[in-house]
């Protein structure tokens, strides 16, 4: 492509290539200096972007992926592509995915990444992840304190079997070694280390696809 001598929009003289747009711009107003055999495709990209940003609006986001494919095999490295897949697997930020799987969760990781790495702007997304954390931890504080409350009482249970025992009957004895075989084979404990755990992922999470179950 031949790039003019000076640019029709503020006669500057400069130009550079500009990744992002995939084009030679102007270094003062931005024109694109394309030429027309690159109109096609410009279109055609357009194109792409506004129907897979319908779909995804709609909450089709299944129907916007064949959109997006076509947009990463023209541009890879538009930050918008990943943006959109991120949009349409959380329906435009109103699905906080408190029940998604792991693989979901891992797709929506890989493309939080690319979005990142290629500079995407993030501001919009702080608000989710801080209302994701915010269920997460609400969810795990809950079994941690039903936790504790069974754990005390099994205890509690078994401290005042045991008491009577020395006092009065051996089959005081049985019920306080009853109380605690129940503490074993419930899942109390594995309830209250695993929301333990989770509790801490979720808080020092660094992006929005943290998983808020716990992890079997």
């Amino acid at each position: 492509m031949r790039v003019p001598t000076n640019c029709p929009i503020c006669h500057n003289v400069g130009f550079h290539f500009d990744g992002r747009k995939h084009a030679v711009v102007c270094d003062v107003c931005g024109w694109e200096a394309n030429g027309d055999e690159d109109a096609q495709t410009r279109f055609e990209y357009d194109r792409n972007r506004q129907k897979a940003d319908a779909f995804i609006r709609s909450g089709y986001y299944d129907r916007a992926i064949a959109y997006l494919e076509n947009m990463k095999e023209s541009r890879p490295d538009d930050p918008e592509i990943y943006k959109l897949h991120l949009m349409g697997q959380t329906r435009c930020l109103r699905d906080y995915l408190e029940d998604a799987d792991g693989s979901e969760l891992s797709e929506g990781k890989m493309y939080w990444e690319k979005y990142c790495m290629l500079g995407g702007d993030i501001n919009e997304f702080v608000p989710y992840t801080e209302e994701r954390k915010k269920r997460g931890l609400a969810r795990h504080k809950g079994i941690i304190r039903r936790s504790l409350w069974w754990l005390m009482a099994f205890l509690a249970a078994a401290a005042v079997f045991g008491i009577l025992a020395l006092a009065v009957s051996r089959w005081f004895a049985s019920g306080a070694i009853f109380c605690l075989w129940l503490i074993f084979i419930t899942s109390v404990p594995n309830d209250l280390y695993a929301s333990l755990k989770a509790k801490k992922r979720i808080e020092t999470a660094s992006d929005p696809f943290f998983e808020m179950k716990t992890r079997g």
